[in-house]
């Protein structure tokens, strides 16, 4: 096996990330439009303030796993993943 330098760790994790964060913006938009579903809701859902989801949504740099699981709880969803080679 070879060995990854920092930057294509990073590349990796940046991709993941990104995917995840997609995923989850995507079922927001889709409860928003569908059910008028607001980050104040998730925010009262969860425990957390307004602006802390406002952050969460706005860039995948900021949300965690630990921050996405809790969104797609709260959201009535679940993330599955696809391991490919």
């Amino acid at each position: 096996m070879r060995r990854f330098g920092p930057e294509e760790q990073t590349r990796a994790v940046d991709g993941l990330q990104a995917a995840v964060w997609r995923g989850v913006v995507a079922r927001f938009e889709h409860l928003k439009a569908a059910e008028g579903l607001r980050q104040a809701d998730l925010a009262a859902a969860l425990g957390v303030s307004r602006p802390q989801i406002h952050e969460w949504l706005s860039d995948p740099r900021n949300m965690t796993l630990k921050a996405a699981g809790r969104l797609l709880l709260a959201m009535g969803a679940e993330a599955h993943v696809e391991v490919q080679a």
